[in-house]
């Protein structure tokens, strides 16, 4: 499953108003208001993740595992971008 967030906001997969995944390309592409943001410069953090989705989080210690314990979403591996149509 992919998953992905603008500025830390949760994406839908939709083709007429989030994203779609163009196999061929192996590219993630985004629609509608997602891709207007982009395009204005409105988003200045993009997460993309394969796996299970995200899940409300729980705070507790940190531990150099690259899981993010303490729910600060900082220090955590991301994904590099492909350029938005």
């Amino acid at each position: 499953m992919l998953f992905g967030s603008l500025n830390d906001v949760p994406l839908t997969e939709d083709a007429t108003d989030g994203w779609s995944y163009d196999a061929d390309a192996h590219a993630l592409v985004l629609h509608g208001e997602a891709r207007d943001r982009l395009r204005r410069g409105d988003v200045r953090r993009i997460a993309v993740g394969f796996g299970c989705a995200p899940v409300d989080c729980e705070p507790r210690p940190e531990v150099c595992n690259g899981l993010d314990e303490d729910c600060d979403r900082r220090g955590l591996p991301h994904v590099a971008g492909r350029r938005a149509r």
